[in-house]
């Protein structure tokens, strides 16, 4: 089974997670959709690598991986198959938060409540149960996924 690997950051900041909307014209999820950082990796990226960069990328913010909110194996409905991993990190320096227009039009922080009552379509529903896990404490400890032999 061949899997497309993505790996993204959730970024709470005051008990509200960033949330960047994808452009229209996004082929990944629903376009205009809201979710985290993430995106796919690069030949060669170990999964931690790919959320760091794509943060980076997307939104200009440099992050420290914390925990691991969520991996797994997930199949769309079109048949491809997805090995995702999505970190808690935390950011220092928040002045520097500059979208992507490229790939980004815009970005929220977003409180759980809002996120919870769906003001913002996400890019794909397993997203919903993964941003709500990624408010709380009860993540896996960084090294609960060894992907020192897993590259892109």
């Amino acid at each position: 089974m061949n899997a497309i690997t993505v790996a993204g950051a959730c970024i709470i900041k005051d008990n509200k997670i960033l949330l960047l909307q994808q452009s229209a014209d996004e082929k990944d999820g629903e376009p205009g959709g809201w979710g985290p950082s993430a995106g796919h990796g690069e030949e060669g990226e170990k999964l931690r690598q790919v959320a760091i960069r794509e943060t980076k990328e997307e939104s200009n913010l440099d992050v420290t991986l914390l925990s691991i909110v969520e991996s797994g194996l997930f199949r769309t409905s079109d048949g491809n198959n997805y090995l995702i991993l999505v970190y808690q990190c935390k950011c220092e320096d928040f002045s520097k938060l500059k979208i992507d227009n490229h790939e980004i039009v815009d970005f929220r922080w977003v409180s759980i409540e809002e996120l919870k009552s769906n003001k913002y379509k996400l890019r794909h529903p397993m997203l919903m149960p993964i941003l709500i896990k990624a408010f709380g404490n009860d993540n896996y400890p960084l090294d609960a996924f060894k992907d020192m032999d897993i590259q892109v």
